[in-house]
């Protein structure tokens, strides 16, 4: 039986080092438009069951300080009544600009479908967030 060298325990160092950073990347490979897509489109989700709370958790400082929960829920109220129930989910798309991820959540209502514009910062909080007419998927 032979015995580990100094050499052979550096080495086996470096080989493990390698395979978590590998496995690192492997796992948070999918964390930029697809971690904001699964956020915006549970957002779009809870604000259809009256669940503005979980929405607003996720702004940041200034639209925390523009749109309140109970704001958020008057908003909801007023879109509601103009395009009727929501009904559905049917896509979603994501651009990046200047620094920021939106994500466009395309609804179905019972009198207009309608893109849920979020915009995301760099720390993965709500920067903004329009309803905007529903375009096609780019």
């Amino acid at each position: 039986m032979k015995l580990a060298t100094a050499k052979d325990i550096r080495m086996g160092k470096i080989m493990t080092c390698c395979l978590v950073a590998m496995i690192t990347i492997a796992l948070t490979a999918g964390c930029g438009s697809k971690g904001v897509v699964g956020k915006a489109e549970g957002m779009v989700d809870s604000m259809s069951k009256g669940d503005y709370a979980a929405v607003t958790s996720s702004f940041d400082a200034t639209m925390t300080s523009a749109m309140s929960t109970a704001r958020l829920g008057q908003v909801w109220s007023a879109l509601t009544a103009q395009v009727g129930a929501f009904k559905t989910r049917t896509g979603s798309r994501t651009e990046k600009s200047q620094g920021y991820e939106i994500v466009y959540v395309t609804c179905q209502f019972e009198k207009a479908n309608l893109d849920v514009k979020l915009v995301f910062n760099s720390s993965g909080q709500v920067s903004g967030m329009w309803f905007v007419p529903a375009q096609s998927a780019k």
